[in-house]
């Protein structure tokens, strides 16, 4: 497969996608607005209810009662709502019917546009005033995530005030949603046009913002009080690196979406499709390799990945030694780990060292029988102590890490494959 047709196939699917998302984002809302009317309507009932109840009772007490026993029973009148609570529970409702009905306006903003992103399906192409009705939605999607942001956000204090991890969790999500919409909206646009490079950017932006604060969020999960001290520590040391990196950063050409890479064995294209969000502190891209198509159960398909890691240090400064030094050390690994061995390699373009890439591994979750070596790596004396099999082959990546004076084989810097071996990396 050419160039020309991967980045046509890439394309393809892209436009696909937005139409099916668009189509079930449709119906999505339809259901969405039944609901909330219908729970409208039964909660006006139960209020109405509950008030003619307390005016019945009321009067059965005033005609019956003397006026000890009206004073013990008055807090039947308490069911009727407070002026307070009934001023509260408009507006919750008026927030959440403005969110409704931005969501319904998006709605119809994408079903109008359907026709219109079918033809560009067609063509490959897309006109200034098509672009201009797309960031028209996109305004009105971002529009549309802060006003659900803020109907949640009535929703929940509605029983109390939100605790912090309600609210980071509240954050993350919405940025989340923001990032995605930006997403949707730069791939629609034309591949190699100024205005999807610039689109991309703004998206990735908004993508760093969310992951900081899913970072956060994360850290108010964290019940051991020395654990949560060390990463919030570790995530001021990441943000300070951020800062750094948005002076010192030059740009690099195979660090945006769509960037392309011609694999130096086998001749395959691999095309980023968006930033790594996981450890470190350089940047990192996903690039899938379209010839090499992995089935899935479910009949989705998905690519065989590589990790492209910039060739700078954690403050952004140039460095082609580490992306070097990587593909030097992935030989060295074949030769002693044979099967066992990630592939990697470093990319040249004009004499200048770009980065380096590294296959991505399938691995195995702890629920299923992954060894925790980061666990035993802080208490030896654990009881899951991985056995003698699994000890063998981390003096093997001991090994390694000793010809290459590495010496960070820790527990973190190993993958458990589906195969039931261990893989190290970070060399």
């Amino acid at each position: 497969m050419s160039d020309k047709e991967i980045m046509k196939e890439m394309r393809r699917r892209q436009l696909m996608e937005g139409i099916n998302r668009s189509s079930e984002a449709m119906v999505s809302m339809q259901e969405q607005t039944r609901r909330a009317e219908a729970t409208a309507a039964m909660e006006e009932q139960a209020l109405h209810a509950s008030q003619g109840l307390a005016s019945q009772q009321l009067q059965f007490v005033q005609g019956m009662a003397t006026e000890a026993d009206l004073r013990e029973n008055a807090g039947a009148a308490t069911l009727k709502e407070s002026a307070g609570e009934r001023k509260k529970r408009r507006e919750r409702e008026q927030t959440r019917q403005k969110a409704l009905r931005q969501g319904r306006r998006v709605r119809d903003l994408e079903g109008g546009l359907l026709p219109q992103r079918v033809d560009v399906f067609d063509s490959q192409q897309l006109t200034g005033e098509q672009a201009r009705q797309e960031k028209l939605l996109l305004k009105e999607k971002l529009k549309e995530i802060l006003l659900e942001r803020e109907a949640k956000l009535k929703e929940a204090e509605s029983n109390g005030p939100l605790d912090e991890a309600a609210r980071r969790k509240l954050d993350w999500e919405t940025q989340a949603e923001q990032a995605k919409a930006a997403g949707e909206y730069a791939r629609i646009l034309t591949p190699g046009s100024k205005e999807r490079r610039e689109a991309m950017d703004v998206k990735e932006r908004m993508e760093l913002k969310a992951d900081n604060l899913k970072r956060l969020y994360k850290l108010t999960q964290i019940a051991n009080p020395a654990e949560r001290e060390r990463e919030a520590e570790t995530l001021k040391r990441h943000n300070r690196y951020d800062k750094l990196k948005s002076i010192f950063r030059k740009d690099n050409p195979l660090s945006h979406e769509d960037a392309v890479w011609r694999h130096p064995e086998n001749g395959h294209v691999l095309v980023n499709v968006g930033r790594a969000y996981f450890g470190g502190t350089k940047p990192m891209y996903i690039f899938e390799d379209r010839n090499e198509p992995i089935d899935v159960p479910g009949g989705q398909t998905r690519y065989k990945q590589y990790l492209f890691k910039e060739a700078t240090n954690c403050v952004g400064h140039y460095k082609p030694e580490g992306a070097l030094v990587t593909e030097a050390a992935a030989n060295l690994q074949k030769i002693i780990c044979g099967d066992y061995a990630i592939s990697a390699f470093a990319a040249v373009a004009d004499g200048k060292v770009l980065g380096s890439f590294q296959e991505k591994l399938d691995v195995r979750s702890r629920e299923e029988g992954a060894v925790d070596l980061f666990s035993w790596q802080a208490d030896p004396t654990a009881s899951s102590a991985p056995d003698g099999d699994v000890k063998r082959e981390i003096l093997r990546e001991h090994t390694l890490d000793w010809l290459l004076c590495n010496f960070d084989t820790k527990g973190e810097n190993f993958l458990n494959r589906t195969d039931g071996h261990l893989s190290s990396f970070d060399k």
